[in-house]
């Protein structure tokens, strides 16, 4: 069809959608090219491959970054950490490195982990509700940017607490392999596959009663909502699932007489 780019629109997750398949097809076609590259050689005509300025993906990364620069549209931050991960899911596909260097940050997941319960804690002060880590492992750093870490792990701790009353809440960090779409350590529900490799993960454990049906459609329907799932200040789950999956991360969550308990995963390698 025809599109009118000089029309007035807002930006919607509609234009979210988009852009993230745009990106996962932009992933798939650079794959496609680079073993074509492998077994041709180099490229049929001998001349010289494009730099990475002359590339299109370059063209749509600096798109991005005007996108983001716009002021007139009143991005949301949920937004502008989606748009933030569909920029990192074209870096990597073309290995390239922008020169603000975002993408050599490193992602130390333990110091997040403290960094979030020291504030949560300062906010709360005495309280009868337990704030707790449990054993840091001495996870390896990864590549990646660690902002949308940070902010999810703060919203999920931050819904555990509006939702827990009495008790406690625990955050706990793990390191798992999946092979042949099964996982070594954090199992996944049925119908829910991850991808072979190493991952990482922060589960958040809270001694409530259970989730509210609404936030529980937002971790497990098939469609994202961004304004499901809210459960008082902060992020909705909705909008915390759209910027992990934004960065290629995953949210389920599991229910026992103990408490409830939300894992978001992250793929390392």
């Amino acid at each position: 069809g025809v599109y009118n780019r000089l029309a007035s629109r807002a930006f919607t997750e509609h234009h979210l959608s988009l852009l993230a398949a745009l990106a996962d097809w932009a992933g798939i076609a650079l794959d496609y090219a680079q073993l074509l590259q492998r077994v041709n050689g180099e490229a049929p005509t001998g001349e010289p491959a494009l730099s990475q300025e002359q590339t299109p993906v370059q063209g749509a990364l600096d798109r991005l970054d005007t996108l983001m620069a716009n002021e007139n549209l009143s991005l949301t931050e949920p937004q502008l950490a989606a748009l933030e991960g569909l920029k990192l899911t074209l870096m990597r596909g073309v290995g390239s490195s922008p020169s603000s260097g975002e993408n050599r940050k490193m992602i130390e997941l333990p110091a997040i982990v403290e960094d979030v319960m020291d504030e949560w804690q300062d906010i709360m002060g005495q309280d009868d509700l337990k704030l707790a880590i449990g054993p840091l492992l001495p996870l390896t750093p990864f590549p990646g940017n660690p902002k949308p870490i940070h902010q999810i792990i703060t919203n999920l701790v931050g819904s555990a607490i509006n939702r827990t009353q009495d008790g406690r809440v625990v955050l706990n960090l793990h390191r798992f392999e999946v092979e042949n779409g099964k996982a070594d350590g954090l199992s996944p529900p049925e119908n829910f596959s991850l991808a072979d490799g190493l991952w990482m993960a922060v589960t958040v454990a809270d001694s409530s009663s259970g989730l509210p049906q609404e936030t529980i459609e937002a971790i497990t329907s098939k469609e994202i909502d961004p304004n499901a799932g809210k459960e008082g200040p902060g992020l909705s789950m909705g909008e915390i699932r759209l910027i992990s999956e934004s960065i290629g991360a995953s949210i389920w969550h599991d229910q026992s007489p103990a408490g409830t308990t939300i894992i978001f995963a992250i793929p390392v390698a």
